[in-house]
C-alpha cells in the first residue's frame, strides 16, 4: 500500500489490513506526519519497516543504495519515535521553519535572538510533550534556509 493509503488506515485504527508494500513507501511523508494517534499506531508496527532496510527487499539497480540509505533513515526516526512518542522527534530529521510549526500550533515560540553572522536563535516549546528545544536558523554557503533543531535539556 502507498504511504497515504498506510496513513488513512492508521488514522482509522484498521491495523489489520497493515501491509507494506516496499516499493510504495516515502521516507519524507512518514516523517511529516504529526497526528499523535497514527504515530503512536505506527510505532506499534514498527517491526515492519524493519524489513526495508534489507538489501534483499529491494531489487538490485542503479537506485537500490540510495533506497536503502532513506530507509535506514526512517527506521532510525521510527526507533526515535517509539521511545518519545511525540511528533517533535521528526526535528531531528527535517530542517523545518519554526515560524511555519508555530502556525500550524505545533510549537510555541518562547524566545527569539540574533546572533553575529545573521543567524537566528529560537527558543521554543513543543505543544505536544512539552520538551523544549532550541532551533538555530542560518543560511548555507547557497543562501538557502538551513534549520538546525535540538532538544534543550
Amino acid at each position: 500500500m502507498d504511504t497515504d493509503k498506510l496513513i488513512k488506515l492508521l488514522k482509522e485504527g484498521e491495523s489489520d489490513e497493515f501491509k507494506i508494500e516496499p516499493e510504495k513507501i516515502e521516507a519524507y511523508e512518514i516523517i511529516s506526519i504529526t497526528d499523535i494517534d497514527v504515530l503512536k499506531s505506527l510505532c506499534e508496527h514498527i517491526d515492519s519497516f524493519k524489513k526495508l532496510s534489507l538489501p534483499e527487499t529491494w531489487a538490485a539497480s542503479e537506485d537500490r543504495q540510495s533506497i536503502l540509505g532513506c530507509m535506514d533513515y526512517l527506521n532510525k526516526y521510527l526507533n526515535d519515535l517509539n521511545e518519545h512518542k511525540c511528533y517533535c522527534v521528526r526535528y531531528k530529521y527535517l530542517e523545518v521553519d519554526p515560524l511555519n510549526e508555530n502556525d500550524d500550533g505545533l510549537i510555541e515560540i518562547s524566545e527569539l535572538s540574533k546572533a553575529i553572522g545573521g543567524s537566528v536563535k529560537y527558543i521554543c516549546k513543543c505543544n505536544g510533550c512539552s520538551k523544549m528545544l532550541e532551533v538555530t536558523h542560518s543560511l548555507d554557503g547557497m543562501g538557502l534556509d538551513c534549520y538546525v533543531w535540538h532538544r534543550k535539556n
